[in-house]
């Protein structure tokens, strides 16, 4: 494994040598903290018969470290540039392709025949929540995710009931997921560094949610509304948004327990899969 100063050194001599110079505005910043890549590597438990996708290659040096331990790595780069770098980096390892794709384009379908798979990636922060909400759509032939996000998107993956960050992309998480916060990184462990620090999660995704629900659609389109105005009374935003009487929200929400006073970031995942299911009734 590279020590920082050789990451940061390599990482700054392929940046001289094909003239590219990184764009923030597209969350272009690479790691050079070799405790961090280690800690990637660990994490994603990785086998010699696993296949790996990568959400941005980069510059391919932490790609280069997965080809190492694994039989396939698949990484999908947006930028052509980047994408034509990390190919001439990589052009040793046979196991390695490298995509000019969008991963928000990209359908699970089209890997029905890699069986499961594993994700790797440094997601860019314009597009974090989009990417998460994605790869849990995709169900169970991706085995985990390790991903690096913005730290702030990781406290509202694992945040409980009754907090600030709580919210729909808590409940879709937890939902789908195990989700767990590993380690945070400072913002020195990048190059060019951002502007905030970040973290690495975990994500492994549930055989079954640990709720029962009626409907997937009618559950998220609950929590979609109750979200809608999180400081206000549910029994307010319950009625505008899904268009009932007050009396009726009400009714039903005390039925189950519920304070009609109470707000959306209050409930827990358990109450809103009661809520969704008793409104379906």
């Amino acid at each position: 494994m590279r020590q920082d100063w050789s990451l940061l050194k390599e990482t700054k001599g392929l940046l001289k040598q094909y003239r590219f110079r990184p764009k923030k505005r597209l969350g272009q910043h690479f790691l050079i903290n070799s405790s961090a890549v280690e800690k990637i590597l660990t994490t994603a438990n990785l086998k010699k018969e696993d296949i790996v996708l990568e959400i941005g290659t980069g510059l391919g040096l932490l790609t280069e470290e997965l080809a190492k331990r694994v039989k396939k790595v698949i990484g999908f780069e947006v930028d052509e540039r980047l994408c034509s770098i990390s190919q001439k980096v990589l052009a040793d390892f046979p196991n390695v392709e490298i995509k000019r794709e969008d991963i928000l384009e990209v359908s699970p379908t089209d890997f029905h025949s890699l069986g499961k798979f594993k994700v790797i990636g440094n997601l860019p922060y314009y597009i974090t929540t989009p990417i998460i909400f994605s790869l849990l759509s995709w169900g169970k032939s991706l085995m985990l995710a390790i991903l690096t996000v913005q730290k702030e998107v990781a406290e509202r993956l694992i945040s409980p009931p009754g907090r600030k960050e709580y919210g729909i992309l808590s409940i879709g998480a937890q939902f789908y997921s195990q989700v767990e916060k590993l380690a945070d990184f400072k913002k020195e462990s990048f190059f060019p560094a951002p502007e905030v620090d970040s973290s690495l999660i975990r994500i492994k995704m549930r055989e079954n949610p640990p709720v029962l629900v009626k409907d997937e659609k009618n559950f998220f389109n609950l929590v979609k509304v109750s979200f809608g105005q999180r400081r206000k009374q549910l029994v307010n935003v319950l009625s505008k948004g899904l268009n009932l009487k007050k009396e009726i929200i009400s009714h039903k929400l005390s039925l189950i327990g519920i304070d009609p006073k109470r707000r959306a970031e209050t409930l827990s995942l358990e109450e809103f899969a009661k809520l969704s299911n008793l409104l379906q009734a």
